[in-house]
């Protein structure tokens, strides 16, 4: 907080210069350009590795919340981006992709990390792979291609978005979604993707008990190129987890599909891939979509129980319908560290009928490290955050803290300052937006 206070002294410094002189003050420092989103299955990736690599193969890391968020200042970078995130959900190896050919500078850009996204990479790579996926070598593709094929996933997944009240516009990538369980989330939880050895990528529901009572059975695959005397009736591997996915079981090793689609891509292999029930399959070439786009058993806005879609709700912060558990989070002790952006405005003074104005700034500050003891309840934790916030905010005419968000290992929270009067003067004031994490 320590950059608060030098802010403050700064700011009035050169406020009442420019009032005493008449001159046109300082010049604004630039916003950083940054990259945030979430990385999730359906499930948050908390704790994961994030790696973002530019145009010119020059690389930034970042560590996800417990939440699957993550943030990285890329400004001086050079799009288009690759991201990578690798963690642990429970003990399973869970690696995924992203990608975006453009970004605004000094803004903040999303760049989400999830399976779907992690299909579109695969089909921008030149091997098939999302794994291989290079912003050095693929750039020309990733620029060309991007659009064309995060446009052609979203028309398969077209009927699934509207049934998640999402618009079906609304891409993978740069929506922005939180992994609660609603909106682009709902879709993550009942999605499947899958990709053969051969490069062709694939999507169908979960097997869950509403798709055996819809369709009388899970969704089953079958790929003749893939079933051999040593793979078995194994169809492909899990795009986040690489876990095997097996082949219909009725089907012998070496038998034609019982479903006869469209071949549907340069990696497909002699018969083809087909899928019995709901689901999708395509390859890196394919650009018409397939008729009939998927439509996943989802109900919107957190609702259960497909396709009634009853809403259920806990009472008093209640969680974990129907068992409505109501727990207090106790923060892990230890040190904490993060960033805070500072925004001040803009001032306005007059004297003798001349005006000046010193422009608004943005700029980034390290936080800590705060120290928390052992045993601090929730609430506690957040007041002394806030009452550190509000110590260095003690030039201030007024100010306020407020907790956006707390879990055990990470907060995020907001501050204003309202500068004193100076004669003459108008506007100035002081934001404050903290995100910390233990370290």
């Amino acid at each position: 907080m320590r950059a608060i206070k030098i802010f403050l002294a700064i700011f009035f410094s050169i406020a009442l210069a420019s009032c005493g002189s008449g001159g046109g003050g300082a010049a604004p420092s630039a916003k950083p350009t940054t990259v945030t989103g979430t990385t999730a299955t359906g499930k948050p990736l908390g704790n994961a590795q994030i790696t973002l690599t530019d145009s010119k193969g020059v690389s930034k890391t970042a560590t996800s919340s417990v939440t699957g968020k993550y943030t990285i200042n890329v400004t001086g970078l050079t799009a288009p981006f690759v991201v990578k995130a690798t963690g642990l959900q429970g003990t399973v190896s869970v690696t995924l992709v992203s990608v975006e050919d453009t970004v605004v500078k000094s803004s903040t850009n999303v760049i989400n990390i999830t399976p779907w996204t992690t299909a579109i990479s695969a089909m921008l790579s030149s091997t098939g792979f999302a794994k291989d996926l290079d912003a050095v070598k693929d750039q020309a593709t990733i620029i060309s291609s991007l659009t064309t094929v995060d446009n052609y996933t979203k028309t398969l997944l077209a009927p699934t978005l509207t049934a998640a009240g999402l618009s079906t516009t609304a891409g993978p990538i740069t929506t922005p979604f939180v992994a609660d369980g609603t909106g682009y989330d709902s879709i993550y939880d009942n999605l499947l993707i899958g990709e053969t050895s051969k490069g062709t990528i694939f999507m169908g529901p979960r097997c869950t008990p509403q798709i055996v009572t819809i369709n009388g059975h899970c969704t089953e695959y079958s790929d003749p190129g893939d079933q051999t005397t040593t793979n078995p009736n194994l169809c492909g591997f899990d795009i986040a987890t690489g876990a095997g996915i097996p082949c219909d079981p009725s089907q012998p090793i070496t038998a034609q599909p019982s479903v006869a689609l469209p071949i549907l891509g340069p990696n497909d292999v002699a018969g083809g891939f087909a899928i019995s029930g709901p689901g999708v399959h395509f390859g890196p070439a394919d650009t018409p979509p397939p008729p009939n786009p998927l439509n996943l058993p989802i109900c919107a806005n957190g609702a259960t129980n497909y396709p009634t879609c009853t809403l259920h709700t806990c009472a008093n912060g209640a969680t974990n319908y129907p068992t409505c558990t109501l727990t207090q989070t106790t923060p892990t002790s230890g040190n904490y560290t993060g960033t805070c952006t500072v925004t001040v405005s803009s001032v306005t003074c007059c004297s003798g009928g001349q005006c000046s104005t010193v422009p608004g700034t943005s700029t980034q500050a390290p936080f800590g490290p705060f120290s928390v003891a052992s045993g601090t309840s929730l609430s506690q934790f957040t007041s002394n955050v806030c009452s550190s916030v509000n110590a260095a905010f003690s030039g201030c005419a007024s100010s306020t803290c407020n907790s956006s968000s707390s879990s055990s290992t990470s907060a995020a929270f907001s501050a204003s300052c309202t500068i004193p009067a100076v004669t003459g003067c108008t506007g100035g004031n002081i934001t404050e937006t903290c995100s910390v994490s233990h370290q």
